[in-house]
């Protein structure tokens, strides 16, 4: 990951809490463990129960859907931080658009993100 600054944050999508609770795990958090950098699993909340994104079938109806999603706890902890997002699957990028605007809305630096596949 030699792009990053070695100072950088890694920001695992967060699951609604249902979702975590039904599943069990968060995939983005699994594979954030196997990334040399500091992870903040508990920055970023999902505060909006969505359908699962991978069901849903129109790029529109998907930038719906996540509007408004995310919220920052703890605006201090990423103030001009790089981060790297790290989700499992991105199809049209809604999900991690919405998390990456929060963030910079909030106040960190440059938002990077990297995902397992693209479905």
């Amino acid at each position: 990951m030699g792009l990053l600054p070695s100072d950088s944050i890694i920001i695992p999508v967060p699951l609604s809490q249902s979702r975590q609770v039904e599943r069990g795990f968060n995939q983005a958090e699994l594979l954030a463990d196997n990334l040399p950098f500091e992870i903040l699993r508990s920055v970023a909340i999902k505060v909006k129960d969505t359908p699962q994104q991978a069901r849903t079938h129109s790029k529109n109806e998907r930038i719906d859907h996540m509007r408004d999603a995310f919220l920052i706890k703890n605006p201090s902890a990423i103030l001009g931080r790089t981060i790297l997002l790290v989700d499992d699957v991105a199809t049209t990028g809604a999900t991690l658009c919405e998390l990456a605007k929060t963030l910079k809305n909030a106040g960190s630096g440059l938002v990077y993100a990297a995902v397992l596949a693209h479905g």
